[in-house]
């Protein structure tokens, strides 16, 4: 015998009770915090800008100062495009500058 129980989504208390965010206020949100990032990595970064394009070379830095500026994924600095540090982050994203 199967007995299925049905929730709702959230109490109908806590939906009245959360502030109401447009959409143009979760873009700027999203958008400090990008910058907020990029900026965080430029500073981690700016001291690869004197290594040669193309040229790999993996900069490690310690787990500390990844984990302060940028989050647990950042790894190291792969390789220089255009003079600037191509950063790995984790397997799927890489940031150019």
């Amino acid at each position: 015998m199967m007995c299925l129980l049905f929730f709702p989504a959230a109490p109908p208390l806590l939906l009245k009770s959360l502030p109401r965010i447009t959409p143009q206020e979760s873009i700027s949100m999203l958008t400090r915090l990008d910058h907020g990032i990029s900026l965080s990595l430029k500073k981690l970064t700016s001291n690869f800008s004197n290594l040669k394009e193309g040229q790999n070379q993996v900069v490690r830095q310690t787990g500390r100062q990844i984990r302060k500026g940028a989050g647990k994924n950042l790894k190291s600095v792969n390789r220089v495009v255009n003079g600037r540090a191509e950063l790995g982050l984790g397997k799927r994203w890489k940031v150019w500058w």
